[in-house]
């Protein structure tokens, strides 16, 4: 697995963490303490980013009524920067929140500080820089999993299924695009996303790129169920990250 370093430096001073914070409806939520993710919004609730969160990153669904109940139905992709209200009709599941890099606030202006250890974690370790070649078979989201946790390639052996944000940290610091380009699952948290007949399937999701990065995250079906029936579960490509 990916390791952190932390770099501990000795300063005549204080440090202290500050708050990463999103507000939600209005409240301060602590993304470390008070809030664990996925969590899902209803119609008309608000989000916003607080202290120290960069963006949010969620995903808007349909909620459509049907005779065993409601349904969600993908819409798109969000990342979420200033506050918006969830619209009359529709839920976000809300992923994950990407924070500022910027974690210590140092003083000195106070003499009990003096001597104090502080602490200067080094976030730029947490990059997903290289991609794996592509798998030489189609494989369900769950093989996908269990491919990248045993792969060894390049001499690497610390490969995973890469994640909406791992993906977006790959997109954001490498140097260039496989020539064959990318299509891949994503680790995501499957979701019923609609009925027919009685029937469901189970909504995930893939990357898709050329040689350029042009491309998009696309939802995909993962796993699928109707009754009276043998339908296949779905297969894809796969590449790794680390």
């Amino acid at each position: 697995m990916r390791k952190y370093t932390l770099f501990f430096i000795i300063f005549f001073s204080f440090f202290k963490i500050k708050a990463q914070d999103i507000i939600i409806n209005g409240t301060v939520v602590n993304v470390s303490n008070d809030i664990s993710f996925p969590y899902w919004l209803n119609s008309m609730s608000t989000i916003e980013i607080g202290s120290q969160v960069v963006s949010i990153s969620a995903l808007e669904f349909n909620v459509v009524p049907t005779n065993d109940g409601n349904s969600l139905v993908f819409v798109e992709s969000k990342n979420i920067i200033s506050q918006e209200t969830v619209p009359e009709g529709k839920t976000w599941k809300i992923e994950a929140v990407l924070l500022d890099s910027t974690t210590t606030n140092l003083s000195s202006n106070s003499q009990e500080n003096l001597n104090q250890p502080t602490i200067n974690i080094n976030l730029n370790d947490n990059l997903f820089i290289q991609v794996s070649e592509n798998s030489a078979y189609s494989m369900t989201y769950v093989e996908a999993i269990r491919y990248c946790a045993n792969l060894t390639e390049s001499g690497y052996d610390d490969w995973i299924l890469g994640t909406y944000e791992q993906w977006e940290s790959y997109i954001a610091n490498t140097d260039s695009f496989p020539e064959n380009g990318i299509n891949s699952w994503v680790r995501t948290f499957p979701i019923t996303a609609s009925i027919y007949g009685g029937g469901s399937y189970s909504l995930g999701l893939k990357i898709i790129l050329d040689s350029t990065g042009f491309g998009q995250f696309l939802p995909s079906t993962t796993t699928a169920y109707y009754p009276n029936s043998n339908a296949p579960i779905s297969q894809s490509s796969c590449r790794c990250l680390r």
